[in-house]
């Protein structure tokens, strides 16, 4: 499964929050999706006349309810209050709620904190031991005749695989392992991953895919399943080319 295809599949496992009669006047919808932002869930509102759905909301996937759960659970998911209104009912709506949303997974399409996160992984690896950092510069974010970054990395304490299309230029460096790839995708590709087999919750990795004019659709995560699925198709590659 290639890069772009793990980067649609995240996408398709994006959770919808409708939010049903946001009360007026109300913060409830901003403090929901600042709660929420960057997590793989797409808020919403939606105004109706029925009365089962005047003071509710449905966490969906694909359309269908996951679960169903008050503003009142809401803004205790804001707050982190769990002082008031608990019952056996709303603990158990409000542990399925936590449960769909609290994911390792995340996506933006924010360039800048792509950035961050970026640098964040690049100094994970740095500072655990056994890490490999695996990297392919994209052009419009960090070109790759830039000086600073290729003096940044080349003073990593980990190895660093780069790869690149032939069009690309690489630099001339020892440090680097750099695999040129033959395939429009990895230009495509703005990628960092954190590889470790020695310790399972260092594996990090961010996959930003060119997408026209947004620019970027990225994702990243700390799930070591994915992980290991991103790092299996570079070692595919790395075999191919």
């Amino acid at each position: 499964m290639s890069l772009i295809e793990i980067a649609q599949e995240i996408k398709e496992k994006e959770r919808t929050l409708i939010i049903y009669n946001p009360p007026p006047n109300s913060t409830l919808v901003a403090d929901i999706k600042g709660h929420l932002s960057n997590i793989n869930v797409r808020v919403t509102t939606q105004q109706t006349l029925s009365p089962e759905l005047a003071d509710a909301a449905h966490l969906q996937l694909h359309n269908n309810t996951i679960v169903t759960v008050s503003h009142s659970l809401l803004r205790t998911f804001v707050t982190g209050d769990r002082t008031t209104h608990r019952t056996e009912k709303s603990e158990a709506e409000f542990s399925t709620f936590l449960k769909n949303i609290k994911m390792t997974t995340f996506t933006t399409t924010d360039v800048n904190q792509m950035r961050a996160v970026y640098d964040e992984i690049v100094d994970r690896a740095q500072r655990t031991n056994g890490a490999t950092l695996h990297i392919s510069l994209h052009d419009e974010v960090e070109p790759l005749e830039s000086r600073n970054e290729y003096t940044r990395l080349e003073n990593q304490n980990c190895p660093v695989v780069l790869y690149a299309t032939p069009h690309q230029r690489v630099p001339n460096s020892d440090v680097f392992n750099s695999q040129i790839v033959d395939l429009d995708e990895i230009g495509r590709v703005w990628l960092a991953v954190c590889a470790n087999d020695q310790q399972s919750t260092a594996k990090t990795a961010l996959v930003a895919i060119e997408c026209g004019s947004l620019p970027f659709y990225g994702f990243w995560t700390d799930d070591p399943g994915i992980v290991d699925r991103i790092l299996s198709y570079l070692a595919t590659l790395r075999q191919k080319y």
